[in-house]
């Protein structure tokens, strides 16, 4: 159903006949109100964003001190020797649980990044990528 509440253009009748003959008639007060709980809850929703966003810088700070109290840089240089995980080397010939924890000693031939370095592996992993993450 819909209402026509309107001044007419042609005529200056704010009523339609309808109207004028019955005694029906629309309060034009507030015809649209919002209801007290949806406008608490999203008082309440504005409340909880702006305090999030306030908590966001200081969890930031708080993350990059954990971060910087435990993490160290590496300090590889080429021609260091290193020794490669063997955690994701699915491809060795013992079992899992009998295989050795790590394999080498391998020669850095190039540092990738800042976590990165590629390694001169020898001919039983030359299937394997050269460069690996420093963890």
């Amino acid at each position: 159903m819909a209402w026509n509440i309107r001044t007419m253009k042609v005529t200056p009748i704010t009523e339609l006949p309808f109207y004028q003959k019955s005694n029906l008639r629309i309060a034009q007060k507030n015809l649209l109100t919002i209801d007290p709980t949806a406008k608490d809850f999203h008082e309440m929703w504005k409340r909880a964003c702006d305090t999030a966003a306030k908590c966001i810088p200081e969890a930031k700070e708080y993350n990059k001190k954990r971060w910087d109290k435990s993490h160290m840089e590496p300090n590889f240089k080429e021609g260091d020797q290193v020794l490669v995980s063997t955690l994701n080397f699915d491809k060795i010939k013992r079992r899992k649980k009998m295989r050795d924890s790590f394999l080498g000693p391998f020669t850095i031939i190039k540092l990738r990044g800042k976590n990165a370095v590629e390694v001169k592996l020898t001919e039983e992993f030359s299937r394997k990528h050269p460069v690996l993450q420093w963890v």
